[in-house]
């Protein structure tokens, strides 16, 4: 038997974010998609770009979009709870590959939009210049007394990238009694512009959408798991017609070069390994 979906009110008391996209009346959407609303629970680092594209997608005559922005991992479980979504936007393949095996997704509805990357940031008033992030790089005398401000290592997708890549360095035995976790890579990213954390570990995309913010340097995708964000249409959506109809336009050219002006990047076939 499915888990019964949770009101929409319990999202709030979880402290998810709604986004609302403006509705455009007219156009070509039509049928039972026309007016209604779906909700798409999104990893927290896509939030900037999917409201562009669901403005985007209100001029052509879309419906209306709300988002849940949050961790991925915290996102897949309210999933798994029975939380009340028509779309799941994942910044982790291995999350999605959850979802999916709980046979909660629409078959046939999972796609791979795009790729990040991590990068090494700094305030923007520090004195530190671009470094090489190689075995060579001496993040501990960087830190000096402060913390390095990751998403949680354990469970949020960028944590873990970030992890994967310190461990590949041979740095995160020296360097995990250091971290600051972050509830997803947006905090963690601000935990380094509010000088709460001289470095950070965050994506590229967040880094280049906050200000007062310097990347000093980026990862290898060698040195971690592909960062591959994946999309699916739920199985029991409440509204699953305008759930289709949003996924298709997240694949379309206008969608593509939005994702493409915030930094994120046309996958790979390595970003399904």
């Amino acid at each position: 038997m499915r888990i019964p979906r949770w009101p929409v009110a319990c999202l709030t008391l979880l402290g998810l974010v709604s986004v609302p996209a403006p509705f455009t009346q007219g156009g070509p959407a039509a049928g039972p998609v026309d007016g209604q609303e779906i909700l798409v629970f999104a990893a927290a680092s896509t939030g900037t770009a999917l409201q562009e594209v669901a403005n985007a997608y209100a001029a052509v005559g879309g419906g209306r979009v709300r988002f849940s922005l949050a961790a991925t991992s915290a996102l897949a479980r309210q999933i798994e709870s029975g939380a009340p979504a028509d779309l799941f936007l994942s910044a982790n393949t291995a999350w999605m590959d959850r979802i999916d095996e709980a046979e909660l997704l629409a078959a046939g509805s999972r796609t791979l939009l795009f790729r990040n990357r991590l990068v090494l940031v700094a305030p923007s008033d520090t004195d530190t210049g671009p470094v090489a992030v190689d075995i060579s790089l001496d993040l501990e005398a960087m830190l000096v007394d402060g913390r390095l401000a990751v998403a949680d290592p354990v469970s949020v997708p960028a944590g873990i990238y970030a992890r994967q890549a310190l461990e590949s360095l041979g740095m995160w035995d020296r360097l995990q009694a250091r971290v600051a976790p972050a509830s997803d890579v947006r905090h963690a990213t601000l935990l380094v512009r509010r000088h709460e954390a001289p470095l950070g570990i965050v994506y590229w995309t967040d880094a280049r959408d906050t200000a007062d913010i310097r990347v000093l340097g980026t990862f290898s995708p060698e040195l971690h798991d592909p960062i591959a964000y994946w999309v699916a249409q739920l199985a029991d959506a409440p509204a699953p017609a305008a759930a289709s109809a949003f996924l298709a336009f997240l694949q379309s050219d206008a969608a593509r070069a939005i994702f493409s002006r915030h930094g994120f990047a046309p996958p790979l076939d390595a970003d399904t390994r």
